[in-house]
């Protein structure tokens, strides 16, 4: 599949919590153009797998491409490469893959936490709640 080009400009995925369509939750964070991630199983428990992820933002062609690694909390072991395309600063789509067969292939965004939090509060993107 090939990279989208759109009229407007990413800057990158927001940090936060993302919801993925294989039923984990990821925890992301944002440094630059670098993208972090630890994904959980099961809605953040991580028995049936976890992973960790690093990748680089492209803003040419709003991709992240990058390694990830299941880690021992849960059942798998597999590991490789993904790229990634972003569609806002809240959702990406797994565009390709190679290595082990990463499950997952849509992230929405679920919630802000840390800093991601506060810089959307300033920004005026999420508000308090009383």
């Amino acid at each position: 599949m090939k990279p989208l080009r759109r009229k407007f400009k990413i800057k990158n995925v927001n940090t936060g919590v993302y919801q993925c369509d294989d039923g984990g939750h990821y925890y992301v964070r944002t440094v630059g153009n670098t993208v972090w991630w630890a994904g959980l199983s099961n809605n953040g428990d991580g028995l049936a797998f976890s992973n960790v992820f690093r990748g680089k933002f492209d803003d040419k062609d709003d991709t992240i491409k990058g390694n990830w690694v299941d880690v021992p909390r849960g059942g798998n072991l597999g590991r490789g490469g993904l790229t990634l395309q972003v569609l806002t600063p809240f959702h990406f789509k797994k565009i390709d893959s190679s290595g082990n067969g990463f499950g997952g292939n849509d992230w929405t965004f679920l919630k802000a936490s840390g800093a991601g939090l506060k810089r959307l509060r300033r920004t005026g993107k999420v508000k308090r709640l009383k």
